[in-house]
């Protein structure tokens, strides 16, 4: 999948590796998000990466595996819960050949 991310831009795949880019603002209390309106275009550029990695693995997915990260709220997020559901059910898959094997 990462291939297939690096097609799109590295930066999609940076974002999926990495997790989705933040604009933050300087206070004296510490870093906090700015607001949407106050982005300069190349924030905006690097923060449209976190959707473009999301909308290509929301195109690749079952309906199933849909429901598991319809609450995901950046791409990194995604891809690492469909990895954990996919080895678990690799995981289940290994175990139910061994149960039958042994029966």
């Amino acid at each position: 999948m990462e291939i297939f991310l690096q097609t799109l831009d590295f930066g999609v795949c940076d974002a999926v590796l990495n997790g989705s880019y933040i604009p933050m603002v300087m206070l004296v209390e510490g870093a906090t998000p700015k607001t949407f309106h106050q982005w300069t275009p190349d924030e905006n550029k690097q923060a449209q990466y976190d959707v473009r990695a999301q909308n290509a693995i929301l195109s690749t997915v079952t309906l199933n595996e849909l429901y598991k990260i319809s609450r995901c709220k950046s791409a990194k997020e995604t891809w690492d819960t469909l990895e954990v559901t996919h080895k678990e059910m690799n995981e289940v898959k290994r175990a139910r050949k061994n149960t039958l094997a042994q029966e």
